[in-house]
């Protein structure tokens, strides 16, 4: 979104958590992982690497539940190069 790319980091997270309710009324679990993959990277750029695990975990969740292989490998390729790594490290999806 381009609110992050502006530094309008507040702004971007109500949009992003905008986004995710409309993804949740509708039960389309494909729109909830995009939603809450972005959710993950915002909160690694505010400092809150718990929220980042958790919508990190929530998004893989989603794209395993519907069989979204390349949104799970395009996840795991992002939390692996866009300062992720070691996120959702539990055992089921390692990002190394």
């Amino acid at each position: 979104m381009a609110e992050d790319d502006l530094g309008m980091l507040s702004e971007s997270l109500e949009h992003r958590n905008q986004a995710l309710e409309f993804a949740e009324q509708r039960g389309h679990h494909l729109w909830q992982g995009y939603a809450h993959e972005e959710l993950t990277f915002l909160h690694l750029q505010l400092g809150d690497v718990s929220a980042a695990d958790a919508h990190a975990r929530a998004a893989r969740d989603n794209f395993e539940r519907i069989g979204a292989e390349s949104s799970l490998l395009r996840l795991r390729e992002r939390l692996r190069t866009e300062g992720g790594d070691g996120l959702i490290a539990d055992g089921r999806s390692r990002t190394d």
